[in-house]
C-alpha cells in the first residue's frame, strides 16, 4: 500500500514539475517576443526620425 502511495506521489510530482517547465517555456517566449517588439520600435524611431504612431496612453492623464 505505502508503494501505491509513493508511486502515484512520485508520478504527480512528476506532472507538476513538467507543468512548470512549461510554463517557464511559455513565459520566457512571451518576455522574448516583448523585447523583440521594444527592439524593432527603438530601430524604427532611430531609422525613420519618428514615433512608431502609437498615442501615448496616459499623455492626457491628470498625474503626468
Amino acid at each position: 500500500m505505502l508503494e501505491l502511495l509513493t508511486g502515484g506521489a512520485r508520478a504527480f510530482s512528476k506532472m507538476i514539475s513538467w507543468v512548470a517547465i512549461g510554463a517557464n517555456a511559455v513565459g520566457t517566449l512571451i518576455v522574448l517576443g516583448l523585447v523583440l517588439i521594444v527592439n524593432y520600435d527603438v530601430v524604427a524611431r532611430g531609422l525613420f526620425n519618428a514615433p512608431s504612431g502609437a498615442p501615448m496612453k496616459w499623455s492626457s492623464s491628470p498625474w503626468c
